[in-house]
């Protein structure tokens, strides 16, 4: 079989391309924690949460993880 070369881009606007790299912070923090992160839509973040439960990440979460990185600094 033959190796096919595949070129795979993103198809983010503008803005969607902002919105995640706003948010690769908290998509390594949740992997540093083993919570398993994972991109869906392009820029939500989906993670397994302490249950073990696969969730999209919320605002309130979006911002408690923030806080925490500023903390860190």
């Amino acid at each position: 079989m033959g190796r096919s070369d595949v070129s795979v881009t993103d198809s983010l606007t503008k803005a969607g391309v902002e919105r995640k790299e706003k948010r690769q912070p908290i998509y390594r923090l949740l992997r540093e924690r083993g919570q398993k992160p994972s991109w869906e839509d392009g820029v939500e973040i989906l993670y397994r949460n302490d249950e073990g439960r696969l969730v999209r990440l919320s605002e309130a979460v979006e911002k408690k993880l923030n806080d925490e990185l500023k903390e860190r600094g």
